[in-house]
């Protein structure tokens, strides 16, 4: 998807430092009419919205850049979700299990959730039921991360609320995928 920027305006809040930005853009998919939308963004999102400008068109992702939470006890991992998601400009929190999981989701909302399920402390399986107890984790959508492929328990995962299952390993494209799928 394309999109052509026609205005852009900073809003400002008489009570932040900060503001924020309106653009007016028009929407152009590759396959369907234009559309017009208005679009406010942050100003410390800006650089990770537009990913590269040419001639007044932009690259647009199709999703806005999201807040990820991580949670795999494998520093490895961590860091390579992280890296990943970083580079296509989301915001990523970590947890090293999912005790550290729900310390980090209870003050701090995520758009999505990758989490392992084999984890000391709490694993994914008593992770799930306990995030969509949150309020603000109702809905998130919960993609499990693992090297488990048995039946069973995706079926348990996602009858405790799980949406999705992410094998590893896994590749940079799959990572989007899911990304595409959720988000």
């Amino acid at each position: 998807m394309i999109a052509r920027v026609y205005a852009a305006a900073p809003v400002y809040d008489n009570q932040a430092t900060d503001c924020t930005y309106l653009f007016v853009v028009q929407l152009i998919p590759l396959v369907s009419a234009d559309a017009f939308t208005y679009l406010y963004i942050e100003n410390t999102a800006l650089i990770y919205f537009y990913t590269s400008i040419e001639k007044g068109l932009i690259k647009f992702s199709g999703y806005l850049m999201a807040t990820i939470l991580c949670v795999d006890d494998a520093l490895v991992m961590r860091r390579l979700l992280k890296q990943i998601l970083e580079d296509q400009g989301h915001t990523v929190l970590t947890a090293e299990d999912g005790d550290d999981a729900m310390r980090i989701a209870r003050s701090n909302p995520a758009d999505l959730v990758l989490s392992d399920v084999n984890m000391p402390n709490m694993s994914g399986t008593s992770l799930v039921p306990k995030l969509r107890r949150l309020e603000s984790y109702k809905d998130t959508p919960i993609v499990m991360v693992t090297t488990e492929s048995d039946g069973y328990k995706k079926d348990k995962l996602k009858s405790l609320g799980a949406n999705g299952w992410l094998r590893k390993p896994f590749t940079e494209q799959q990572v989007e995928n899911i990304l595409n799928h959720f988000l």
